[in-house]
């Protein structure tokens, strides 16, 4: 089992979603990243993120399992809502998290 060694978790590994990882790394935070295309973490940490600090995971499982507490995760996706429920439904140790984003989407309609 990974140890909870991360400061934050990034989900979506868009051209975006990179730079953040990469410009959070370059100030310190040891960053988790998950990607809903897998093979898309793997290439990201072969290539842009090589010789980083930045850690990959295979789900958001992991991705939890990885972060240190308080858990904080960025979502970097255009169908936000879509990919909260569906994260919810799956992880629990992120549900309260979850939960107070959808509370947030419903607001600002997202």
């Amino acid at each position: 089992m990974p140890e909870a060694s991360c400061d934050i978790g990034l989900i979506g590994l868009a051209v975006m979603g990179q730079n953040l990882v990469l410009n959070m790394n370059d100030h310190g935070f040891k960053v988790a990243v998950f990607n809903r295309t897998v093979a898309k973490v793997d290439e990201f940490l072969a290539n842009e993120a090589k010789g980083t600090q930045v850690v990959g995971a295979h789900s958001i499982e992991e991705l939890a399992r990885l972060l240190k507490r308080p858990r904080r995760v960025m979502l970097m996706v255009k169908p936000a809502t879509v990919l909260i429920r569906r994260s919810a439904a799956c992880c629990p140790i992120l549900r309260r998290a979850i939960s107070s984003l959808m509370a947030v989407t419903r607001c600002y309609r997202l």
